[in-house]
């Protein structure tokens, strides 16, 4: 299996929530913590962390964890912001890199099958494009981009994700199911409605 680099996008200040997501309490970790463990357990290349609002409490959170960090000073931007933060600190810290796989860190279902499924599809039949699509028929990460496509991803601005990357190349992408994909946290009651479909230990 090549070897990618998995980058996980957690920068944002997490305003509709009220309380930085990436440090809700889940299975007796943070929600980023777990997010990240999964990406680690894919064991598909290095991971890159990417911080903005809040860095340095989330970054504490993070302690121990053999991942980079990328902290993206423009995260008031929005995503595109910290998909550049991500692309560049892989093209920079490893060159010999074919592809690199975003993740979002507020994507608790994301697990480090999901993200092996993706990273071998890649290796198997060298699409430039592997990405998910969700229950609702939308596409989004993780999804994975071979190097030809960073500059299209450094060209994003704003609030946009890979999203738009993604559907600029539908020709050539390779789609798996992940029909939980649309699960993310971006308010209190998704939180909520979150924890009650899916009960287990949590953190403290």
């Amino acid at each position: 299996m090549a070897e990618v680099a998995v980058v996980v996008l957690a920068a944002g200040a997490s305003r509709r929530l009220g309380r930085p997501k990436q440090l809700l309490p889940y299975c007796h970790r943070t929600l980023l913590r777990h997010v990240v463990e999964q990406a680690l357990a894919a064991a598909v290349g290095p991971v890159v962390v990417v911080l903005g609002a809040h860095a340095a409490q989330i970054g504490q959170a993070l302690r121990g964890a053999p991942v980079s960090i990328a902290l993206n000073q423009r995260w008031r931007e929005g995503l595109a912001s910290s998909i550049r933060s991500g692309v560049r600190a892989v093209a920079r810290t490893f060159p010999q890199i074919p592809a690199l796989v975003v993740v979002l860190g507020d994507q608790p279902l994301m697990s480090s099958h999901l993200l092996r499924q993706v990273v071998e599809a890649y290796g198997r039949v060298g699409a430039r494009v592997v990405a998910c699509r969700y229950q609702d028929g939308t596409v989004g990460p993780p999804a994975l981009f071979a190097r030809p496509l960073w500059r299209h991803l450094l060209s994003l601005r704003g609030d946009v994700g890979a999203k738009k990357v993604i559907m600029a190349h539908m020709d050539e992408a390779l789609l798996l199911p992940f029909p939980k994909g649309t699960v993310d946290i971006d308010t209190e009651a998704d939180w909520q409605a979150f924890l009650s479909g899916h009960p287990g230990p949590q953190g403290d």
